[in-house]
């Protein structure tokens, strides 16, 4: 198979460390290796704020570090390297195309490591056009500021004696403090309908 030059970008999880991405990167370029590949150039642009939040594994994420990876190799190379994207839990996007047809130069011994702050795009407030905004420098936020795990819903718990609707309402008045739960016996009584007779009594009158 023919030698081209590739870049793939890529989403890792947001709350990564420098040495968490190294890490990352040594086992990314390792799969492009076993293809008689080489990885280039690693461009880490930050942290990001998501166009739209991800849901992965019960987790939704707010925030991505952004990586792009120049690399040299075969179309088995960039398989390879999707493959095991898919398998890990540290990156949740990703996205591969060709940059040249010719092939790259491939003797240096390591890539270069590049730290750029790309500029993003957002509609504006008035809905007239795009707007440049810089991405923030502050790379450490909080959890809930980068994911917010899954919350999930625990069932009311009916005890002996108690009927489900009065378990519901008793619920429901806990989650809003100050208002009672309603009893079973408070719910009006219905009006009766006057009977022919009375109405034609009234007739008569």
């Amino acid at each position: 198979m023919k030698t081209r030059k590739y870049e793939t970008l890529l989403i890792a999880r947001p709350e990564f460390e420098k040495e968490q991405i190294e890490d990352l990167v040594k086992r990314l370029s390792e799969r492009i290796e076993r293809n008689q590949g080489k990885l280039l150039e690693v461009s880490d642009w930050g942290l990001r704020k998501l166009a739209y939040p991800i849901r992965l594994r019960g987790e939704k994420f707010f925030y991505g570090r952004y990586l792009l990876l120049v690399y040299g190799g075969t179309g088995r190379a960039v398989k390879e390297l999707e493959d095991y994207m898919k398998l890990i839990d540290d990156t949740f996007r990703f996205n591969s195309y060709v940059v040249s047809e010719e092939a790259p130069t491939m003797d240096q011994a390591e890539p270069v490591w590049r730290e750029e702050v790309v500029p993003e795009l957002r509609l504006r407030d008035d809905g007239e056009g795009l707007e440049v905004i810089e991405p923030s420098k502050q790379r450490k936020l909080s959890k809930e500021d980068l994911y917010r795990p899954k919350a999930a819903e625990k069932p009311a718990v009916v005890e002996a004696g108690e009927t489900p609707a009065k378990a519901a309402a008793e619920a429901q008045s806990a989650a809003i403090p100050g208002q009672a739960a309603p009893s079973e016996t408070s719910a009006p009584e219905p009006v009766k309908p006057e009977s022919a007779s009375e109405n034609d009594d009234s007739k008569e009158e």
